[in-house]
């Protein structure tokens, strides 16, 4: 299938507002918002035909401070480790500690590829912000430390 095409029908489907960029023959670009918890966060995808590789990321509207980047790393790492989700969220080494949840789907042998498969991939994003938000959050700009959130994680239960 056309990856610019499903990007198309995928944007139509979820009626986000933004527009395609086309970059060359093989790689289209989405970027619109998606609301989440009542928060603002940017949606990236890229297709690529040549490479049969569709790529989405979601950013919140948020940073994680210099002098918690340590922190967050450790909990981006025990996140990605401990709980099942199809992307991984990291810090992008950008000059601005931007906080990203990556999914990277090879396409190459999915017959019958639909829409559907791209918004099963953002609806498990908008679920890991969902039950993580709060922690990120704190990590982000409260003293409190990743040592902290771990303990509050495995003695209350906070993420469910």
């Amino acid at each position: 299938m056309n990856l610019i095409e499903l990007l198309e029908d995928f944007q139509t489907q979820i009626e986000c507002e933004g527009d395609i960029e086309i970059i060359d023959d093989d790689i289209a670009q989405l970027l619109t918002t998606v609301i989440i918890g009542g928060q603002t966060f940017s949606l990236f995808i890229e297709t690529n035909q040549e490479k049969q590789r569709i790529v989405i990321n979601l950013f919140p509207d948020f940073v994680v401070q210099t002098g918690k980047l340590i922190d967050a790393i450790m909990l981006f790492n025990y996140l990605n480790y401990t709980y099942n989700y199809r992307g991984r969220v990291a810090l992008r080494e950008t000059s601005n500690a931007s906080i990203c949840y990556k999914t990277t789907l090879d396409v190459n042998d999915i017959e019958n590829l639909s829409v559907i498969l791209l918004a099963r991939v953002l609806a498990d994003g908008i679920k890991f912000f969902e039950r993580f938000s709060g922690i990120i959050s704190d990590i982000a700009f409260t003293p409190k430390t990743f040592e902290a959130i771990q303990r509050d994680i495995e003695t209350k239960g906070i993420c469910g």
